[in-house]
């Protein structure tokens, strides 16, 4: 398979949250070596997301932790949150803590993720190999996921992180546990690009992450968004009315012409049949890689790690 050059797509990523709302941040931010909450100071700033910033913390005995602070005017359900962060699995990004910081601001600390694939895609090397590696380990949190009845609703490149070698996702139980004053939907300020069709209706639920996560397959493997355009509108109309170009992929056309059905009844039904479908398709390729994007850096072995079968 060709190289592919990914930047200039990816800077969609997050660019559209912010063509969708104009709400600020109404956090004030926080600078290095704030104590954020007992025994926890500021180290730097991770970056600034539709819920809140997040900030590298490290605490009294030298660990750190991400940290993200939600935005003021953000109600959060902290009953439910609490429950969420209970889940556990090796394909998660732990949940260690919640709270509130001594300005009073709602806080989740979570373990620190080492990169995201939307930064791994831009600046790394990788093959074929490690994207059937990387989507496996996302299916398997999907399990996880669906076998608790947890929905991520959120789910893209710059949530999923690769930690010692295997991939995990974070931020999931945002969208079900904060809300807004105003009575906009949280689901609304998600990015775009990796929305299903039932994502814009009152009724939705685990298809939305299986759809996205099909996105990021898709992008993994060809570097650019199965729906795309210039406008919101375009973008959603693609959603809704076209196909993605299989012609990129054509030994995947049948996974994602059902990944992409615009009627949900007519995709995979759960986590677990997706994942069975991606496994029987894949392992006879694995001796036929190609490097995606340049030459493939040494990648240790190491033991998969199959959840709640």
């Amino acid at each position: 398979m060709a190289p592919i050059m990914v930047k200039s797509n990816l800077m969609h990523d997050d660019k559209n949250i912010n063509l969708m709302h104009d709400d600020k941040n109404s956090i004030e931010p926080y600078q290095k070596g704030d104590l954020i909450y007992q025994n926890h100071y500021v180290q730097s700033l991770i970056g600034s997301g539709i819920f809140g910033t997040v900030y590298a913390v490290k605490n009294s005995i030298g660990l750190f932790s991400a940290v993200k602070v939600i935005n003021k005017k953000t109600r959060v359900n902290n009953d439910l949150m609490q429950q969420i962060m209970r889940v556990r699995s090796n394909q998660l990004i732990t949940i260690e803590n919640i709270g509130e910081t001594y300005k009073g601001e709602y806080y989740i600390q979570m373990n620190m993720g080492e990169g995201c694939l939307s930064d791994i895609v831009l600046e790394s090397i990788y093959t074929e190999e490690w994207v059937y590696e990387w989507f496996s380990d996302i299916l398997n949190a999907l399990i996880v996921f669906e076998d608790n009845g947890v929905e991520h609703l959120n789910i893209k490149l710059s949530n999923i992180f690769v930690m010692d070698d295997t991939v995990k996702i974070g931020d999931y139980g945002n969208i079900a546990c904060f809300s807004l004053p105003e009575g906009k939907r949280m689901i609304d300020r998600t990015s775009i690009h990796y929305r299903a069709p039932e994502s814009f209706s009152e009724k939705f639920g685990h298809s939305v992450d299986r759809w996205a996560s099909a996105v990021v397959l898709y992008y993994l493997l060809t570097g650019e968004y199965p729906f795309d355009g210039e406008t919101i509108e375009q973008i959603k109309d693609s959603i809704f009315n076209k196909q993605p170009n299989l012609k990129l992929i054509p030994k995947f056309a049948s996974f994602f012409e059902r990944c992409f059905a615009k009627d949900r009844d007519n995709r995979f039904r759960c986590a677990r049949e997706m994942s069975n479908a991606f496994e029987d398709l894949t392992i006879l390729k694995k001796d036929k890689q190609q490097p995606i994007y340049g030459q493939p850096k040494k990648r240790k072995k190491r033991k998969r790690c199959i959840p709640c079968r």
